[in-house]
């Protein structure tokens, strides 16, 4: 069975991807290393958002709206987090490890995600 990750671009629409693990979608992103930038229930979900961790050290930082707006929708904190910079995932964490959405699943989070634009 195919999962899938769905990977919100600084630039584009979101997107569902072949989920191949987690080196795979870091290759993807673009990126050498990723932070947890937030864990969040959708619909009866638990999803977990993966962003650069070096994001705010480049020398081009591109904020990421759309995983901006995504994570303070969902977060449960008083003060607005700080906004994302740079491409952003979404996985499904299980409590122990990352694995990709069911299709059923990710279709789920995506139209989630097009509620916010």
């Amino acid at each position: 069975m195919s999962t899938y990750a769905i990977i919100i671009d600084v630039d584009a629409p979101p997107a569902m991807v072949a989920y191949e693990g987690f080196n795979a979608l870091k290759k993807t992103l673009g990126i050498d290393m990723a932070e947890v930038a937030g864990r969040f229930m959708v619909s009866d979900i638990q999803v977990l958002m993966l962003v650069d961790e070096e994001g705010l050290l480049g020398e081009e930082v591109q904020y990421n709206d759309l995983a901006s707006v995504f994570r303070a929708h969902l977060s449960t904190n008083i003060f607005a987090p700080e906004p994302l910079v740079g491409n952003a995932a979404l996985v499904k964490d299980d409590g122990e490890d990352l694995q990709g959405f069911s299709e059923e699943e990710a279709r789920e989070v995506m139209k989630f995600l097009e509620g916010l634009l």
